[in-house]
């Protein structure tokens, strides 16, 4: 990604991508920045691009995915500014991570949204219902 590509990035730099930047598909930096400007808040990035340390077949190694936090405590509101974004078909909800609450989000190559959230005994919990009873638990928290 050249120096013409972020100068249309509004929030971010590619500093706050991490090593492998040059990796990360272009899509997805751009879906992030205008989720970034429908939030209204900070985002930070834990990980994007990965070439180890993830599960086989992880959508990391290829730059087509993204683990980040955003800094306000409503999950509700930004699980349902995510599910609109055009290109992600995977969202993950991590309520346990450290030093707060996040996301993954990806472009996986199916049409289908794949939609999840891990437990504190880091069990993975699939479909839309399971994912809406925790944000509501998690944005009650608050």
């Amino acid at each position: 990604m050249d120096s013409d590509f972020w100068s249309k990035i509004e929030f971010f730099t590619p500093g706050e991508w991490g090593e492998g930047v040059e990796n990360v598909d272009k899509r997805l930096v751009t879906t992030l920045d205008a989720f970034r400007k429908v939030m209204g808040r900070p985002i930070v990035i834990h990980r994007a691009w990965a070439n180890s340390g993830r599960v086989a077949g992880s959508l990391h190694c290829s730059g087509k995915a993204v683990d980040f936090r955003v800094k306000d405590d409503d999950y509700k509101a930004q699980f349902d500014a995510l599910a609109v974004m055009p290109l992600i078909n995977g969202i993950g909800f991590y309520p346990h991570w450290r030093p707060g609450p996040g996301w993954h989000i990806d472009l996986r190559p199916e049409n289908d949204l794949a939609l999840w959230y891990r437990d504190a005994a880091e069990i993975y919990h699939y479909g839309l219902e399971g994912l809406a009873k925790e944000l509501e638990r998690w944005t009650n928290q608050s």
